[in-house]
């Protein structure tokens, strides 16, 4: 079994994502929609857009990433 990686700065996006209260399951419905800009008014510290461009393409990597994050 592989372990799906993404990088920090994606994952510290991301959690920070979570940690204001946005489902994982919204949050891969918007990825997938790739519409990640949306969450600019949640957090202002980070530029979404470049966490777009890394999902852009890797879409499953980061699905499977974020499913196993839900594990631990």
């Amino acid at each position: 079994m592989t372990i799906p990686t993404i990088t920090l700065m994606d994952a510290y996006m991301i959690e920070t994502l979570f940690s204001k209260g946005v489902k994982k399951e919204d949050f891969l419905h918007t990825m997938n929609e790739k519409n990640l800009d949306k969450y600019v008014h949640l957090d202002d510290s980070f530029d979404y857009s470049e966490l777009s461009t890394s999902v852009q393409g890797k879409e499953s990597l980061f699905e499977e990433a974020i499913k196993k994050i839900s594990m631990l």
